[in-house]
């Protein structure tokens, strides 16, 4: 996934957030930004992709 799309892709789960769930903008900000350094970490570090992610996966990561 190129970083156009990955980019579409965290605004997509943003707006999901604010519209859909109805989270608060400071909620909506801080799991964006956690969703960002996760994926950081599984493209640097892992270096995996999107569609590796799993459980075991994001247990590793916390």
């Amino acid at each position: 996934m190129n970083e156009k799309s990955l980019s579409n892709k965290l605004k997509e789960f943003e707006e999901y957030l604010l519209y859909d769930v109805e989270n608060s903008d400071y909620t909506t900000k801080k799991y964006v930004s956690e969703a960002k350094k996760f994926l950081i970490w599984l493209y640097d570090v892992k270096s995996m992709s999107i569609s590796k992610i799993d459980k075991k996966l994001i247990v590793e990561y916390k």
